[in-house]
């Protein structure tokens, strides 16, 4: 298993967007992204604050809730500026993690009430990868996240389970 840092952050984003700006054109408020409830376009909103969040409880250091903000685009925000807005929030998160130091724990509600900076960009990770594969469902298009960035990502919040 690989150590999850800020280069695999990027690795996801990068992903994320090379694959969703081959359909900035269409309109994501008008398909659902997946199983999902929200729209295209709200889950690739949702991807960006998710990213944001977690660079912040890091930068932070948050002990005790969530840093209280929230991302919310401008209006009038295109698909290409969406799609901006989560390269964006994603190199903050890789700078968060790069920097924080090994030993600092942020606040997150979930299994223990904190995570280290491998942790956070683990679940920022598996934010961008889940979420694009949610948008790509809604756009009809194929999606094949990185079989070793999935494995690490599963190995490091999910330690028990077997692989495979």
């Amino acid at each position: 298993m690989l150590t999850l840092g800020g280069e695999q952050v990027e690795e996801a984003v990068a992903g994320a967007v090379a694959l969703l700006r081959t359909a900035t054109d269409r309109d994501w408020t008008a398909v659902r992204a997946g199983r999902l409830d929200w729209d295209c376009r709200r889950t690739a909103e949702h991807i960006a604050s998710d990213l944001i969040a977690y660079a912040g409880q890091l930068a932070g250091r948050a002990t005790r809730a969530y840093v209280p903000f929230e991302i919310t685009l401008d209006d009038g925000t295109d698909n290409e500026g969406c799609l901006h807005v989560i390269e964006t929030t994603g190199a903050l998160l890789a700078a968060a993690v790069r920097t924080t130091p090994r030993e600092v724990r942020a606040f997150h509600p979930y299994p223990f009430r904190s995570a280290d900076r491998e942790g956070f960009a683990a679940m920022g990770i598996t934010e961008v990868l889940v979420h694009t594969h949610d948008i790509a469902e809604g756009l009809g298009l194929a999606h094949e996240p990185p079989a070793g960035l999935c494995a690490d990502v599963l190995a490091r919040l999910f330690p028990h389970g077997r692989p495979g």
